[in-house]
């Protein structure tokens, strides 16, 4: 003890740096790349001349054309003036919150009850708990590629295997079963599927749907649905939860205000346990206890809740879907117009996957990848673009769609100025 108490004291503070957790050196690669990559600045309206345009964050805006309906706002602002809901809530939400989940998302055959929903801070905070509870160290889990990528430092983090998938791009990026069976071993504990999907924006049919359900079935591996855009589909288009497709296979589903409600600073997400067979009766019992560690969400939030669902009209909805349509046919307008570019055409969520078309580019163009093409657009034209690197694919860029129509014609006319100086047969 006093040999190691004259080495502290002969090194100092100033000699020595405090080790940290491995488990903790992870990187989230959106943030990633827009703060650390890319040096994007929220505060910053102007670069090199140009008006900024950030198109990496999926944040519907007032900006933009979009608004939180009244009865939203209004909800919140009447539990905060009523003064009793200041205090902890419960560690799984409110009771009243768990059983509004109920009535609006469980329906008749597929049945849940208010002891299998659980509230967490935001979609993210789903992810990570679900996760978690379903798979211990060493094991491994299957993941969509391209996907969102917090699965990657939620992983790194607990110390699970992540399988990536493939998705067929030419086919509505409908996943190659073929090659998920093949990732699975005696250690897989969960498919995970994003439906809508984010990167993609795509909703799967429900004869697509059926076949994942199969896999999940034949091999007994429970889903983790990630259903943060529930119900945000295109007119022409339908969504189903994989919830309501099967009364079999067990699963988990995730949800948040986020995305479907323009709220996703409120940071209210939450977690159904389908526990078909009684299989997930563990991972149930391990979410409810890992909830009583604080990470709740905000108490306030969980109380305007029941009102929020119940009052918000289906109207509101069905409005919204129609707007981000009209925004992601006006990207997709001026981005199919550029040569070099192959936009896939979305029909859900806010987002759209553009391929990059190389062989149509000029030799020596200097651009390597899609990770540079993004980063050479940004330098040149203040319009912030991610890298499909991001999302552990190659070769393509995310857009994202929920933007006012003056910013997609500005987007169209700085891709093609950008564009002129490597296409073939331009300079």
């Amino acid at each position: 003890m006093e040999t190691l108490l004259a080495q502290r004291q002969a090194s100092g503070w100033a000699g020595s740096k405090h080790p940290s957790s491995e488990e903790t050196d992870v990187l989230y690669q959106i943030s990633n790349f827009a703060f650390d990559v890319a040096k994007f600045n929220p505060t910053l309206t102007e670069k090199n001349g140009k008006r900024v345009i950030n198109l990496s964050y999926g944040e519907p805006t007032r900006a933009n054309g979009y608004y939180v309906p009244e009865n939203i706002t209004e909800a919140v602002i009447d539990v905060l003036k009523a003064g009793d809901k200041n205090g902890y809530a419960y560690h799984a939400g409110p009771p009243e919150a768990r059983q509004a989940i109920v009535e609006k998302y469980s329906k008749k055959g597929y049945e849940f009850e208010k002891e299998d929903v659980f509230f967490t801070g935001g979609g993210h905070g789903a992810l990570f708990t679900s996760i978690h509870a379903m798979c211990s160290r060493g094991e491994n889990i299957l993941i969509p590629k391209p996907s969102f990528p917090l699965t990657d430092p939620i992983c790194q983090n607990l110390g699970v295997e992540i399988r990536y998938y493939n998705q067929f791009p030419e086919k509505n990026w409908e996943i190659d079963l073929d090659h998920m069976r093949s990732l699975i071993d005696a250690k897989t504990k969960a498919i995970l599927v994003c439906n809508p999907s984010n990167p993609c924006s795509v909703v799967f049919s429900k004869e697509h749907q059926l076949e994942i359900i199969k896999v999940a079935q034949d091999f007994k591996i429970p889903l983790l649905c990630d259903e943060v855009y529930y119900g945000l589909v295109y007119p022409g288009h339908t969504f189903e939860s994989f919830a309501n497709l099967t009364d079999d296979v067990p699963m988990v589903c995730l949800n948040s205000l986020s995305k479907v409600y323009q709220v996703p600073g409120w940071r209210l997400g939450w977690i159904i346990v389908y526990n078909r067979h009684g299989h997930l009766d563990i991972v149930k019992d391990h979410i409810s206890k890992f909830m009583r560690i604080p990470f709740h969400p905000c108490s306030l939030i969980m109380h305007a809740l029941p009102r929020i669902l119940k009052e918000t009209p289906q109207s509101y909805l069905d409005d919204y879907c129609k707007q981000l349509a009209t925004s992601s046919e006006q990207v997709y307008a001026v981005v199919s117009n550029q040569r070099g570019l192959n936009p896939i055409k979305a029909n859900a969520g806010m987002y759209m996957m553009v391929k990059l078309n190389f062989d149509e580019w000029r030799e020596g163009h200097g651009i390597t990848d899609d990770k540079d093409f993004v980063l050479k657009f940004w330098e040149a034209e203040s319009i912030l673009l991610l890298p499909s690197q991001c999302f552990f694919e190659k070769g393509f860029v995310r857009i994202v769609t929920c933007i006012s129509k003056e910013n997609a014609d500005e987007l169209g006319i700085r891709l093609a100025r950008f564009m002129s100086g490597i296409l073939k047969g331009d300079k």
